[in-house]
């Protein structure tokens, strides 16, 4: 007998094909439009629900956006005052801006994805 979340039988939002995740990183030169100031980091194309329906979709994480997002944050006096302890504010300084963009990522690939499963 099958216990858990597998024994609850077929599920609407599984599709009959998977192609796979993806995402892609980019460099930006200009923005405009609607997003202007607040630059998205990440974007998940595209947002017409029959195109991702026909064809799926793509993320992208705006690479130059992180990085000045991550650059802008040093030095202002967050880390200092709320993270007690100087090991974690180290690691924050190595592994942070890899864990923004994996963040990033997740969010555009099975976050932003996720929504269409539940239209099938």
């Amino acid at each position: 007998m099958v216990r858990g979340s597998f024994a609850r039988g077929p599920r609407p939002y599984r599709k009959e094909v998977v192609r796979g995740v993806s995402a892609k990183v980019i460099t930006v030169a200009m923005l405009g439009g609607d997003c202007y100031p607040a630059t998205p980091i990440g974007i998940n194309l595209p947002n017409a629900d029959w195109i991702r329906k026909e064809y799926g979709s793509k993320s992208v994480t705006i690479d130059n956006i992180t990085y000045a997002y991550d650059m802008a944050a040093h030095g202002n006096g967050f880390n200092e005052e709320f993270v007690l302890r100087a090991g974690d504010r180290e690691r924050m300084d190595r592994y942070g801006k890899l864990a923004d963009d994996l963040h990033t990522d997740l969010h555009e690939c099975l976050g932003t994805a996720r929504d269409s499963w539940h239209r099938v």
